[in-house]
């Protein structure tokens, strides 16, 4: 040990670097075994942790911090309440015309009219409203191979994970919590714009961009 005056630091001489053949080799090494606070005063520094497990909140205070934490934000996220979550009417005002502004796909359809067998869309609202197992069970599905019958659909095509709204999210909010604004209305002009918008594109989805200017009329 060796007092640096010069400095006012205590440090050590006696490790080496273990680097045969480097300039280095053979000599000194110095460690300061003392570091200044904010001030500038010189303390001992800490030594240097020896241990497998590192952290300053571990074993049984680190599970019941972890406790506390989630409790908390519980709270914090119950505090944000839920809101009301409004439907367009479509539902409602197009349940004597077979349902034709909802959702029906995988379900079975009339061959003629594309339009969804009511008995099946209410058998998956009846599921949707119990959430039960058996009611999802119950659920009639129809979809036709390519060449096949379209009045003879086959019980292929399956529903993509309705039961999803009923799990609880172990982070972040409530996923009925979350908002968002309804469609517009099946008979309204912003429906009819996104309509003709989805057809335009039908249209020209075969058309090269370098022949849009003179396919432009047709």
């Amino acid at each position: 040990m060796e007092h640096d005056s010069g400095s006012n630091k205590h440090v050590e001489k006696d490790a080496l670097i273990p680097s045969e053949g480097s300039e280095y080799f053979g000599r000194p090494v110095i460690y300061h075994t003392e570091e200044p606070d904010t001030e500038g005063h010189m303390h001992p520094k800490p030594p240097c942790p020896d241990k497998c497990e590192l952290g300053p909140v571990l074993g049984q205070q680190r599970r019941v911090k972890a406790r506390d934490v989630r409790i908390q934000a519980a709270n914090e996220e119950y505090a944000i309440g839920h809101t009301s979550h409004v439907c367009n009417g479509d539902e409602h005002d197009f349940k004597d015309r077979n349902y034709i502004a909802s959702f029906t796909k995988a379900l079975p359809h009339d061959c003629r009219t594309g339009e969804v067998d009511p008995e099946a869309y209410c058998a998956l609202l009846r599921a949707l409203d119990s959430a039960g197992p058996s009611d999802f069970e119950q659920i009639p599905l129809g979809c036709s191979h390519p060449g096949d019958d379209p009045c003879r659909p086959s019980p292929q095509r399956k529903l993509e994970n309705p039961q999803a709204g009923y799990s609880y999210d172990m982070e972040g909010v409530d996923c009925h919590a979350l908002w968002m604004p309804p469609p517009p209305k099946f008979s309204s002009a912003n429906e009819m714009a996104e309509i003709s918008e989805n057809y335009w594109m039908a249209l020209a989805r075969d058309v090269p961009f370098n022949d849009y200017p003179a396919a432009a009329g047709s």
